[in-house]
């Protein structure tokens, strides 16, 4: 993908988070209002209507009819227009530098209270046996602190990163938006890798302080 493309398909998991799109059981006639989702997403209305018209020359969504702040679209295609655009040598290939990413791009680190509460669970589990398998208090934690507004806020600072993002950074975000669409919350390997990140951020933090 080209850094517009990228842009592009990062607008369109934005929408997909914040209208609760199902694109697996996509919709032919979805209506969407302007002055609502401007004001749940925080992007200028004027940006929204040039990313949905972006979104529509590139054939991911279709715009059925359009009003002042009424949309209509047609998403019935969207799922398998997004398929086409990886393949699974990129994606097995790019998986690796998730953790060179979050660690360039350290502002999508997590830091709220949730992640404070499952810093000390974490932390007496690898103390105690270093090889615990803590795989159900991952999935628990991820539940917990990504919830649909830590979703948007993610997937804003990915979408502002694509502006100014290199060509290897922009072949990483293809990868983090594919994962947003191939797997639920719990097991999107972006999430296990940044909450666990965030995690072990808040330990450097703490060993500093």
């Amino acid at each position: 993908m080209d850094k517009d493309f990228s842009k592009e398909v990062a607008f369109f998991n934005i929408l997909n988070t914040a209208l609760n799109l199902n694109i697996s059981e996509a919709a032919s006639n979805f209506q969407i209002s302007i002055s609502e989702l401007e004001e749940k997403i925080g992007i200028d209305r004027e940006e929204i209507k040039k990313n949905i018209k972006r979104l529509e020359n590139s054939g991911l969504i279709c715009v059925k009819s359009s009003g002042d702040d009424s949309i209509v679209l047609d998403l019935s295609h969207s799922y398998n227009k997004l398929a086409e655009v990886f393949t699974k040598d990129e994606i097995d290939e790019i998986l690796k530098e998730l953790d060179y990413f979050i660690k360039k791009y350290d502002t999508l680190l997590i830091n709220n209270g949730i992640i404070s509460k499952y810093m000390p669970i974490i932390k007496e589990k690898i103390v105690s046996d270093p090889n615990c398998d803590i795989n159900g208090i991952i999935r628990d934690g991820i539940e917990e602190a990504f919830d649909n507004n830590t979703i948007i806020g993610l997937e804003k600072k990915i979408y502002n990163l694509c502006e100014d993002a290199n060509n290897k950074d922009l072949e990483i975000i293809e990868v983090i938006l594919f994962c947003f669409y191939n797997f639920k919350s719990t097991e999107n390997p972006f999430f296990v890798t940044l909450f666990l990140a965030s995690i072990f951020k808040s330990f450097e933090s703490e060993n500093i302080a």
